[in-house]
């Protein structure tokens, strides 16, 4: 029970991300002029439906069943989760037409929103899950076609989980709350002043980062084919408002120094022991020390090296059913292995994608120290940073290897220093 206590912040995380993404845009010296105005924004209310596919990149989805007694999987075409059911109500909003972000962001919009999925299945549950969304346009292909996208990112819960006697075949889900990530690209048509069409696929994903084993992950594919009325023609509006002029940008050097606090279970390896399942219920600790030195060339994006510490509790962990002389009765045994391999030490390449409200960044690393043998060396590292300050930061994220595998999920705290002003670019 040790530490979990502590990683129930893990909530207080989730709701400051929301509330910064929420309440207060990125901060920048790009103009003087940075003022929203959520009044003079423009808001509406979505209400939206899905019905797509479950993609089978697991037992459970595929039709699998574990039988107990054989210790041993069985198929049958009834026990597939081929398809869902969703529905949600969101807000969104966009940013003043004089904002210089409307501009130079081609009109992005923002927005929570709140969501059931139903899998006809009761092995998965009717999971709900809170969200905050990004969405614009990447490109005008025709003054009527342009190519646009939406990203969502939150939290889940209410799954029906993993267990061993009552919920057997759920490898895809191991805990009741989990994160959600969704990817929307769409063509949309402009039809008239006021309707347009869109046609695309949504992607979605939810997975808990390997806090609880097992962790498949639920993957679902639908294809996007709406059509809409617009009671307030955007576009016009920002064509008539001021023309972004693109400033001219300072070059800077931006130091972060960023902490991570989390657990993690692990697939435990049964040969040559008791256990009778590789899903122990043990939590290990890790905790991450990060500094970064990030090269900032423009209000969207910066760049840079980042030295990763890490500590991992779970290297060289090993697990067993073994009997307690105390009270002569078995039990399900994890013995830690030595403190000195669960130091780990990586150099990464990392970029920032800075966005208003947020900035979405990516990591590319290689571990110099490293004696996790069940682990490469090589890792991945992706997440959302919300800065309510400018300076002070909270993040959410996930670190990978295998550009697939999750590790943990990656909460932390930060504080960016800004360096001083390197050279003059237009």
């Amino acid at each position: 029970m040790k530490y979990i206590a502590l990683f129930k912040y893990r909530y207080f995380v989730i709701l400051l991300l929301l509330a910064g993404f929420v309440l207060r845009g990125r901060a920048t010296d790009v103009s003087r002029h940075d003022t929203l105005s959520i009044s003079k924004s423009q808001l509406s209310w979505v209400a939206k439906a899905k019905y797509g596919f479950v993609l089978p990149t697991n037992n459970l989805v595929k039709g699998r069943s574990f039988d107990i007694p054989s210790l041993s999987w069985r198929y049958s075409e009834d026990w597939k989760v081929e398809n869902f059911f969703a529905y949600a109500l969101e807000f969104h909003w966009t940013l003043k037409p004089d904002d210089w972000r409307a501009k130079a962001y081609r009109n992005p919009y923002f927005g929570i929103g709140l969501s059931g999925t139903n899998y006809f299945d009761e092995r998965l549950g009717y999971p709900w899950t809170l969200y905050m969304i990004y969405g614009g346009r990447f490109a005008r292909i025709t003054p009527w076609l342009t190519f646009n996208g939406e990203l969502n990112l939150g939290y889940s819960t209410n799954w029906n989980h993993y267990d061993r006697f009552d919920n057997q075949d759920n490898v895809a889900v191991g805990w009741k709350n989990n994160i959600y990530v969704s990817l929307d690209l769409y063509l949309r048509f402009l039809l008239s002043k006021h309707w347009d069409a869109k046609v695309g696929f949504s992607f979605d994903h939810f997975s808990n980062g390997a806090t609880r084993m097992p962790n498949r992950g639920i993957n679902m594919l639908t294809p996007i084919l709406t059509l809409g009325y617009r009671i307030h023609d955007t576009e016009e509006v920002l064509q008539n408002s001021t023309p972004f002029v693109k400033q001219r940008r300072k070059y800077r050097l931006d130091h972060e120094v960023w902490a991570m606090l989390s657990v993690k279970q692990i697939y435990y390896n049964g040969d040559n022991t008791q256990l009778t399942t590789q899903y122990v219920d043990y939590r290990h600790r890790v905790f991450a020390l990060s500094y970064a030195a990030l090269l900032t060339r423009s209000y969207k994006y910066k760049y840079g090296l980042s030295l990763d510490f890490l500590y991992d509790e779970s290297v060289g962990a090993k697990a067993d059913y073994i009997l307690n002389s105390a009270d002569n009765k078995y039990y399900e045994h994890v013995t830690l292995g030595e403190k000195k391999d669960r130091f780990m030490l990586g150099i990464s390449l990392k970029g920032e994608i800075v966005l208003p409200y947020f900035s979405v960044y990516a990591n590319m690393g290689y571990d110099v120290i490293h004696r996790d043998k069940n682990q490469p060396r090589f890792y991945q590292m992706m997440g959302v940073k919300i800065e309510p300050t400018g300076t002070y930061f909270a993040t959410m994220g996930i670190r990978a290897a295998y550009f697939s595998k999750a590790q943990f999920i990656t909460w932390g705290v930060g504080y960016t220093f800004r360096g001083k002003e390197l050279s003059s670019k237009e």
